[in-house]
């Protein structure tokens, strides 16, 4: 049942339970016509996935684990990023945020 938790141990001593329902947090750090990075971290569970889209079209985004920062890398150097952001980033209990903003690229 659902209110029932099982496990086995070959070793005495004190155990507990942590409820995690907590969502991963998201810092945007640079987004702009050419960058996006965000320091995201999950606390108990660790992150498990992130996808990070613009208009609709991913975006690939390199994870740094020991600073907790992931940023994009462009497969074409010269298209902007411009419209609609979209990051979601999942921690390992399927808590999830969610952060949308706006970039308008005009060069300047």
């Amino acid at each position: 049942s659902k209110n029932e938790f099982t496990f086995k141990t070959n070793q005495f001593g004190k155990y507990g339970l942590i409820l995690d329902t907590i969502s991963p947090v998201i810092i945007p750090i640079h987004n702009n016509k050419d960058l996006l990075s965000f320091m995201i971290k999950d606390f108990p569970a660790g992150i498990q996935c992130f996808k990070a889209k613009v208009n609709n079209e991913w975006v690939l985004m390199n994870y740094d684990h020991k600073k907790s920062l992931i940023k994009s890398e462009k497969w074409d150097p010269d298209k902007l990023f411009e419209g609609e952001v979209v990051l979601e980033v999942e921690d390992l209990l399927k808590n999830k945020s969610i952060h949308t903003f706006t970039i308008n690229g005009i060069k300047k």
